[in-house]
């Protein structure tokens, strides 16, 4: 077992958060705690190596890999009818991939020729760029070999080169303060490990019709100061050393708080400190998104 501390991935940054566990989705055996640092930062626990990075970076996802996906193109564009939700969904029951019900539900009303909604991890992108061109892109911008494993170490180290990229789409640090043309940088290792946190924050439906009845786990609707309602997301920080399967758990426990004041029951099971994510604020024609965020507890 080695164990890692990685501060390169903050719990105050939701982007680092999901990395973080996006590690414990895809590395065997992988366990997840945060120090207590009053900015806390994961520390990483992966069994059967003495290199975390090697590790992680072998467990990342070739091309080869990501063109499997239940979410790849031209299987999925950006507009998915219920037609084509059925045929990726098959695709995702035979390989037991998690990427369509991390993106987008049909749990929802719809007429079989209508636009099924996506969750608020799968924004919208310039040109109809889907969730999954975001992450190839990430992607090839990674090589393999040694190299892949420098800049893992670099990235959880904090010192990762961030390069000219949308990523995912919501991390709130790739928005220039001004630029003209806007140009926006991402950590391609960080985006990727964070698309595998997602694993564990799928997005599910209620029935009614789609504009109302999506339910992304962890995310709630709540009124901006404009009067729009916005959706958003909020994680917990935990101190014992949790794999995937105990942190989905702890999670279940967390997201059924549906007030801040409640926060602090969890302390017994754990959870340290929490935050929620605080959404861009575009104006006029400007789409950006992204989630900053504030600590609640």
């Amino acid at each position: 077992m080695a164990e890692m501390r990685a501060p390169g991935l903050r719990a105050s940054w939701l982007n680092g958060w999901l990395a973080a566990v996006g590690i414990t989705v895809l590395v065997e055996g992988a366990r997840l705690r945060w120090s207590g640092d009053v900015v806390p930062v994961a520390i990483l626990d992966v069994p059967n190596t003495d290199d975390v990075a090697a590790a992680v970076a072998a467990a990342l996802p070739s091309r080869e890999r990501l063109e499997a996906m239940a979410i790849a193109r031209p299987r999925l564009e950006r507009k998915v009818t219920l037609t084509a939700f059925a045929a990726a969904a098959e695709v995702a029951r035979r390989t037991k991939d998690f990427s369509l019900a991390a993106s987008v539900t049909d749990l929802v009303a719809v007429a079989e020729t209508d636009e099924l909604p996506h969750g608020p991890f799968d924004t919208g992108a310039p040109q109809g760029l889907t969730l999954w061109d975001r992450l190839r892109a990430c992607r090839d911008k990674l090589t393999a070999g040694p190299s892949l494993t420098e800049s893992v170490a670099r990235s959880l180290d904090g010192r990762g080169v961030r390069q000219s990229l949308n990523g995912l789409g919501f991390d709130y640090v790739r928005i220039a303060a001004s630029a003209d043309p806007p140009t926006k940088f991402v950590d391609p290792v960080v985006e990727c490990l964070a698309f595998f946190g997602l694993r564990l924050l799928v997005v599910r439906g209620d029935g009614r019709a789609s504009d109302r009845g999506v339910r992304p786990r962890g995310w709630r609707l709540r009124r901006g100061g404009d009067g729009r309602n916005r959706w958003c997301f909020s994680w917990p920080v935990w101190c014992e050393s949790l794999d995937r399967w105990a942190i989905d758990a702890l999670l279940g426990q967390v997201f059924r708080e549906d007030r801040t004041e409640r926060w602090p029951r969890l302390a017994g099971l754990g959870v340290t400190q929490a935050y929620e994510s605080r959404a861009f604020e575009w104006s006029g024609s400007d789409t950006t998104r992204g989630y900053a965020s504030r600590r609640v507890v």
